[in-house]
């Protein structure tokens, strides 16, 4: 896979979980995948990250990402992106709600 198409992968995924089209995002899964969170948690498989979208949506119903750039090294690549979001309850202890 080249580099733009890696990209163009990365931007499909990105759109998919902006629109919380999970069943876009489905494809983007291996079924041994693991995800390590910044809450120091494990998701592994898709059915558990479904749910993990699921609670992401409910702490911060109106949570977009912002593609800001691409770095790209040989056949891997690397996205730098801002996530804008109101909590409206809490993920955690961590991230309490703000109630806006």
């Amino acid at each position: 896979m080249s580099v733009e198409e890696l990209k163009a992968l990365e931007r499909r995924y990105y759109e998919a979980l902006n629109k919380r089209n999970l069943a876009a995002l489905s494809e983007f899964f291996a079924s041994d995948f693991v995800e390590h969170t910044s809450l120091g948690s494990e998701i592994r498989g898709f059915e558990e990250y479904k749910k993990y979208i699921n609670d992401m949506v409910k702490a911060f119903p109106d949570f977009h990402f912002t593609l800001r750039d691409f770095i790209t090294e040989g056949d891997k690549v690397a996205i730098r992106w801002t996530l804008t979001a109101h909590t409206k309850a809490s993920l955690g202890a961590s991230h309490p709600p703000t109630r806006r």
